[in-house]
């Protein structure tokens, strides 16, 4: 029964987030200590670079140029998505737009003329007699007939 693996009681949950999250101290203490390292460092430079004008940033930016320029591009993530995606997705709906105006337009309305051909030709054919359409179906079933002997 898949239904009762997916609804089941809150306690087994919190029983096995309990049992799956024995974090240890020490991993706590690497993993927060690191990142709040990392925090202070960065708040350090700012201030030493904008407040104090100790570390002048453009000479930073001069040294490392290709790498201050990905950066600063947003490691040109925009323009791939817009060459890959945007410029893709409409390329793909042009074509598909193209199929609709030929393909599918096309069938509709090639439906609507071989039902207008079919009326002006037919209206020529009714007279309101029975016999005559008795006729026309003979005459038909004759000619498959020969038609079908004859190939």
């Amino acid at each position: 029964n898949y239904f009762e693996e997916f609804i089941h009681a809150p306690r087994e949950s919190v029983q096995l987030a309990a049992e799956a999250g024995q974090e240890s101290l020490t991993e706590f203490l690497i993993m927060g200590g690191s990142s709040v390292g990392i925090a202070l460092i960065g708040i350090t430079l700012a201030s030493y670079m904008y407040l104090r004008h100790k570390i002048d940033p453009a000479a930073i930016a001069a040294k490392i140029s290709s790498l201050y320029s990905l950066s600063k591009n947003k490691w040109y993530f925009d323009d791939i998505y817009y060459n890959v995606f945007v410029l893709g997705s409409r390329r793909l709906a042009r074509q598909v737009l193209e199929v609709d105006y030929k393909v599918v337009d096309g069938v509709v309305n090639l439906t609507g003329l071989a039902t207008l051909l079919t009326g002006e030709v037919l209206k020529y054919f009714e007279n309101g007699r029975a016999q005559f359409y008795a006729l026309i179906v003979f005459a038909a079933v004759l000619g498959l007939v020969i038609f079908s002997g004859v190939t």
